[in-house]
């Protein structure tokens, strides 16, 4: 927004208001409930704010929450548990991308 990436605002506790925008939650999965700290999982369409999404959450609770973890799990074709990990790199151990996997501009 304006140049900047949300999260920079948000650890600069500026507020922004963010422009309405349809998206799709095609699953929303309950994972845990530890005290006052919830885990799930959510599929999402591009363009979701996670953060929104449990503003929202807690908006319609009627309660107040913060999100302290976010794992993006994939992106497009890509896939957390197809990734190398920094050690396997560094040590020259690691698979190139799928060439199925093309990239656009």
């Amino acid at each position: 927004m304006n140049g900047k990436k949300l999260y920079e605002y948000a650890r600069a506790n500026e507020e922004v208001k963010l422009p309405k925008r349809e998206v799709n939650i095609y699953s929303n999965l309950f994972l845990e409930k530890n005290n006052d700290l919830v885990k799930f999982r959510v599929l999402v369409s591009k363009g979701t704010y996670v953060r929104s999404l449990i503003n929202d959450i807690c908006q319609k609770l009627n309660t107040v929450g913060t999100m302290t973890n976010l794992i993006r799990t994939a992106q497009g074709p890509f896939k957390l548990e197809d990734s190398n990990t920094l050690e396997d790199i560094e040590k020259g151990n690691f698979s190139t991308i799928d060439k199925k996997c093309v990239m656009k501009d």
